[in-house]
């Protein structure tokens, strides 16, 4: 069965999992075969990946088009979403997302540096430096 990015994106947004498609959401295009729970794309520019759902959990593994490795996990439980990512370059980060009612707490940590809190409050954000 063939699937389009947008039809995938929008499947996992209602799961709460959108964060794992921002690698490939940037392309125009994607041809798709498989189903929601395990499928492979080849992108327009040429990189390709694979996404398998396990429960709440999400994996993708993909190579961009020059050949460049990438990866992430994404698991969802109750009210916390946890990504662990490679990002192409090599560097890698830990990202968590706890929402309790209208607040949100995102805390980004990467391997390259200093992360940051980002507290939403429905639409009123703030964004706290790490260490």
């Amino acid at each position: 069965m063939k699937y389009s990015v947008n039809k995938i994106t929008t499947s996992l947004g209602a799961l709460g999992l959108a964060a794992s498609l921002s690698m490939i959401a940037t392309a125009a295009s994607a041809s798709c075969t498989g189903d929601r729970h395990k499928h492979s794309c080849t992108m327009a520019d040429g990189g390709s990946y694979e996404l398998q759902l396990k429960g709440n959990t999400t994996y993708i593994k993909g190579v961009t088009a020059e050949g460049k490795h990438w990866s992430r996990i994404t698991r969802k439980q109750r009210n916390t979403v946890t990504v662990t990512a490679t990002e192409p370059n090599g560097n890698k980060y830990y990202e968590e997302t706890v929402t309790r009612g209208q607040r949100t707490v995102t805390t980004h940590i990467p391997s390259d540096g200093p992360g940051f809190t980002l507290t939403c409050d429905g639409d009123d954000c703030v964004t706290t430096p790490g260490t």
